[in-house]
This record gives C-alpha cells, sequence and structure tokens, in this order.
C-alpha cells in the first residue's frame, strides 16, 4: 500500500510516496495527491524515489506513476545500496524562478538550481 509523507523536518513542505508494490494503481496514488495541498496550491512538489528492482518487479508502478503525471527528474547508483534510484516529481503548476534565490547564485551550489 502506497503513503504519504512529508519530508524530514517540515521546512519544505514536500511530501513523498512511498511503499509501491504489485497492486499499485493511478487510482491510489490519485487519491494520496488529493490529500495534499498540491490540489489547491500551485508550485508544491511531491516524490517518490523507486528502485530499478522494484520497476522490474512491480511495471505497474512505472505506468501509474506516469499515468498521473510524474516525471523522471534524476536516476542514481545508490552506494550504501548499490540500488539504481529512479526519482520521480510531481508539480503540477511548477513556478519559474529567476537566476538568483535571495541573493544565492545558482553557480554557488553547483548549478543545480
Amino acid at each position: 500500500m502506497v503513503m504519504l509523507r512529508g519530508h524530514g523536518g517540515g521546512c519544505c513542505g514536500i511530501n513523498y510516496m512511498s511503499g509501491f508494490g504489485l497492486a499499485t494503481t493511478a487510482d491510489e496514488i490519485r487519491a494520496l495527491l488529493a490529500q495534499t495541498r498540491q490540489q489547491q496550491t500551485r508550485g508544491i512538489l511531491v516524490e517518490a524515489v523507486v528502485t530499478n528492482g522494484q520497476l522490474q518487479a512491480y511495471p505497474n508502478v512505472g505506468r501509474a506513476l506516469k499515468e498521473t503525471g510524474f516525471n523522471l527528474a534524476t536516476r542514481f547508483q545508490n552506494p550504501h545500496s548499490s540500488n539504481i534510484c529512479n526519482v520521480f516529481h510531481y508539480n503540477r503548476v511548477p513556478r519559474k524562478f529567476a537566476r538568483t534565490f535571495g541573493g544565492i547564485d545558482r553557480d554557488m551550489v553547483g548549478g543545480g538550481l
């Protein structure tokens, strides 16, 4: 059963989903998204991290994420588990930001902004 949780610390407002499995459906994901402020407020992020192993064992998960509007943000190999992690983001109406954030230039933080 998929669960929706807040990122640790509660400072960024990002929610994440976990607990994907064979029974995961797009309707289940939509029901969880409906519980977030994302449905009322633009610019709030929901994240899902699914390993290659999970996607192979449960192909329905990738289809359900895509169907509900999640996009693959990045992939990386976790050095602790050796798993390939696929990071998906859902952001219904993303906000565009200028090159700087409160005087912090994107070059200062590795250009990832």
